[in-house]
């Protein structure tokens, strides 16, 4: 049986940013799970296929920000998201992947961040922004070979993903690249997950590790021809989610990458998830903050090409309420204070205000 889920909702960039604005985008998934066994006869696999449509208004050209306040907005079109075969071992101790993958699905997720709508909050910015075309996260995933294993409340997985995602050139469709030249993304993740899978609050720590096998280049330094001087590109990021009660959990992240081939060296992230608020079983309620960190390389580079000096950070603050209207009906009211949009010294701190309509069949 298929899953249909619509988002849809209104922003508004109430004042500051590049420019005051108000529009309306919407997001449609539609997913499919097979089972494998009954499919082809083979236990413990599954076929998963994941149809996106994206279209509507761009948030981030009002108020500027790099690291989005609406993780639904993309390019308006639609395409195939993700189509991957995934064959489990010994009670699902362990499993492989293979196909169409979004990194952010299994790598680099706190739980209690998930009520919130700034896309820091899914992956963080360090990682978000690296590579040609960013990596295999929403809205554009590319070809990856994943194995896990799990071993009571411990995990280990290790993943290889093609390092440039669909077409840099064409935002539009579904593209697959296979070509040796744009090298792979690889990242591993370990971490424990303790509590009942049902709770909603149940704890979990893990730190993960990517590196590019490609080189980039840098955002200062050029050689004696005038050429950029090519470096590497990996990161590190830790986070701890924590339930407190059967109702309260906090997270906080941390993720570091090099400078020297980045804009933002660093994001740093926390917040606090509230569920049953007001004695409604489905509502939440979550607080969250987000700074991405800019890098002194970039920050020379400007200087040195006349630009004023960035900012040191760009910093966004949320509160979001999850109402649950009737079954599978969502109304979600969200404001964000981001200072420093895109680090611009030129731009004024922005207030943005949404409210999203959330439909599940």
């Amino acid at each position: 049986r298929p899953e249909l889920i619509y988002k849809g909702e209104v922003v508004s960039n109430f004042s500051g940013g590049v420019k005051k604005d108000t529009g309306y985008l919407a997001n449609v998934d539609v997913k499919l799970n097979i089972d494998g066994e009954k499919l082809y006869g083979l236990k413990g696999s599954r076929v998963f296929i994941y149809g996106l449509g994206d279209h509507g208004f761009d948030p981030s050209t009002a108020t500027g920000d790099s690291q989005v306040t609406s993780n639904i907005e993309a390019p308006d079109t639609f395409k195939l998201y993700e189509a991957y075969i995934e064959q489990n071992f010994s009670d699902n101790k362990y499993s492989l992947l293979a196909g169409l993958h979004d990194l952010n699905s299994e790598f680099y997720i706190s739980p209690s961040s998930g009520n919130l709508r700034n896309s820091s909050f899914g992956v963080g910015k360090e990682l978000a922004q690296s590579g040609t075309n960013g990596p295999s996260i929403f809205p554009t995933p590319s070809l990856a070979f994943r194995a896990k294993l799990k071993a009571d409340e411990y995990y280990f997985q290790a993943a290889v993903f093609e390092a440039v995602p669909g077409d840099p050139d064409n935002p539009y469709g579904t593209h697959v690249r296979l070509k040796g030249r744009d090298g792979q993304l690889a990242i591993v993740e370990t971490g424990v997950e303790y509590g009942e899978e049902s709770n909603h609050f149940a704890s979990k720590y893990a730190l993960g590790f990517w590196s590019y096998t490609n080189n980039f280049d840098s955002v200062e330094l050029v050689d004696s021809a005038g050429d950029p001087v090519l470096h590497s590109n990996y990161g590190v990021y830790l986070l701890v989610d924590q339930g407190l009660s059967e109702h309260l959990s906090f997270f906080t992240r941390a993720g570091s990458t090099t400078g020297a081939v980045n804009m933002f060296r660093a994001n740093i992230s926390a917040g606090i998830n509230y569920k049953s608020i007001f004695g409604r079983e489905d509502d939440q309620f979550s607080l969250g903050v987000t700074s991405a960190l800019t890098g002194k390389p970039y920050s020379n580079a400007a200087v040195a090409s006349g630009s004023d000096k960035p900012r040191s950070h760009e910093t966004a603050f949320e509160i979001v309420y999850r109402a649950k209207i009737s079954s599978g009906i969502f109304i979600i009211p969200d404001y964000q204070y981001v200072m420093n949009p895109g680090a611009d010294p030129s731009l004024k701190d922005a207030h943005v205000g949404a409210l999203r309509l959330e439909i599940s069949l």
